[in-house]
């Protein structure tokens, strides 16, 4: 398991949540009308998931692969490790 890519992705994803709680406002209202807050605050939503699916893909076995699964019979969609 390489520890420091770990650190460092969990480190990305530490700073995604600190800026997406610098930049939350205090009203629904104040977001809806400002487009820049908006961005900023998807943009680090986007980015702390990819570094925490890049985080959980790491293994001491190697690097995990997940595969969709979907199911539109049950409306089920799916991810499973292999």
């Amino acid at each position: 398991m390489d520890k420091a890519l770990i650190e460092s992705k969990l480190e990305s994803l530490r700073r995604c949540i600190r800026r997406i709680a610098s930049k939350t406002p205090s009203s629904g209202d104040i977001l809806r009308s400002d487009l820049d807050l908006q961005d900023i605050i998807v943009f680090n939503l986007e980015r702390a998931v990819q570094s925490f699916i890049k985080s959980s893909m790491i293994s001491s076995d190697g690097p995990v692969t997940y595969s969709l699964f979907d199911d539109p019979a049950k409306g089920r969609r799916w991810l499973e490790a292999r």
